[in-house]
């Protein structure tokens, strides 16, 4: 048996043990079936080339690559058949598999088709209307596939023979595992702590291989096609390796805005808070929620929320606000897309506008109580009037 059909073997297996356990926790159940098949076809192309039928193995390998794996993928976390985008993914993906399947001829295209258009789009839009607990899901799915499969064809580019296509289709052993976790147990860990970092280090990754590649091209263009020296791809690799760090850096920023958003700045976002707290409670929430681009802010008063602004989601963090009444006052916020805690600088903007917001539910209490009062004080003498009159 080959080393190929060993690693395939592993990959099979990879995808059958998750999907076994997505079955019966009863999560993910159509995905679940697909990684299934995918598993049990990858097997039964190890098992023909064992047999000695070459045709046959490459032919089971090629059905699970793009038929039955891209469809577990499409079909993850739930299946929503009444969904158009959805709907149409699924056909789509169907079709192509098929045809490349049947037409090995034809595979090399609908590869580009699936791996680097159809699948993330679909992705994309899954995560921009998913609800938070699929959102979740996805995400781990997301990480896993798209970092797998970019590590995967750097590993075959560089190395560039079997050798390097075995290395390359062993990172998808990882793909069933993050599907497991993200249907089943996305408890464990919050996959957004995760994305930031590894697609801005495969990012900077390949673009400093493509700058490397670029510059020994150059060099031996320039030198009448006499391959550099390794002194000199050596010297190249130290230049560019100075200043990977600050790629990164500066990458990191660029791929945190184009996922999640804007992050606001500090500063700015005090002197908006602070000017904007007054004696609305529901005004001071909402100059919060929009100085720090947050989703929801509410206000809880013994563990019960009394004003809210904006849509509540999962992920949530609570401050205590100073009170004089005895009751336990909080502020409770939602964390923005790819959070998960607090930066520095919004709990720095929050240490600035707790204060004023407990003042502003003083004033807005005291304010209540006057109005009480009033009335109070009206209907005495009302009542004053009328046993006077009588």
């Amino acid at each position: 048996m080959s080393l190929h059909a060993i690693t395939l073997a592993a990959v099979a297996v990879s995808q059958l043990v998750p999907a076994v356990a997505l079955l019966r926790a009863g999560r993910a159940r159509q995905a679940a079936l697909a990684m299934t098949m995918t598993s049990l076809v990858l097997l039964l192309g190890v098992a023909l080339e064992a047999a000695g039928h070459q045709q046959g193995a490459e032919r089971s390998w090629l059905a699970a690559a793009l038929l039955l794996g891209p469809l577990s993928l499409v079909l993850y976390p739930v299946a929503r058949w009444r969904e158009p985008v959805d709907f149409l993914t699924v056909v789509l993906v169907g079709a192509a598999g098929s045809l490349a399947t049947l037409v090995p001829e034809t595979a090399e295209t609908m590869t580009f088709l699936l791996v680097l258009v159809g699948i993330p789009a679909h992705i994309w839009w899954r995560l921009e209307h998913a609800l938070a607990d699929e959102r979740r899901a996805l995400t781990w799915m997301a990480l896993a596939a798209g970092s797998s499969t970019l590590i995967a064809g750097l590993v075959a580019f560089a190395a560039g023979d079997s050798i390097g296509s075995v290395a390359a289709e062993a990172f998808f052993v990882v793909i069933g595992p993050a599907m497991y976790v993200g249907a089943a147990r996305s408890d464990l860990a919050d996959a957004r702590d995760l994305i930031v970092p590894v697609v801005t280090y495969l990012t900077t990754a390949v673009t400093y291989l493509a700058l490397f590649v670029g510059v020994a091209a150059t060099i031996e263009e320039l030198g009448d096609g006499a391959t550099p020296t390794v002194a000199v791809l050596g010297l190249c690799a130290a230049v560019l390796a100075a200043t990977f760090h600050p790629m990164q850096v500066l990458l990191r920023g660029v791929v945190d805005e184009v996922l999640f958003g804007v992050r606001p700045d500090p500063l700015d976002a005090a002197g908006l808070v602070s000017g904007r707290i007054g004696e609305d409670p529901i005004v001071a929430l909402r100059a919060i929620r929009e100085a720090l681009v947050l989703p929801y802010a509410a206000l809880r008063v013994d563990g019960e929320v009394t004003v809210s602004s904006g849509k509540r989601v999962t992920h949530t963090a609570v401050r205590a606000l100073p009170s004089t009444t005895g009751a336990t006052l909080e502020l409770e916020v939602a964390l923005r897309p790819g959070d998960v805690a607090l930066s520095a600088a919004d709990r720095q903007v929050l240490d600035i506008a707790t204060p004023l917001l407990a003042q502003s539910l003083r004033a807005s209490a005291l304010a209540a109580d006057l109005q009480h009062s009033r009335q109070q004080t009206i209907a005495a003498r009302e009542e004053e009037r009328r046993g006077a009159a009588t």
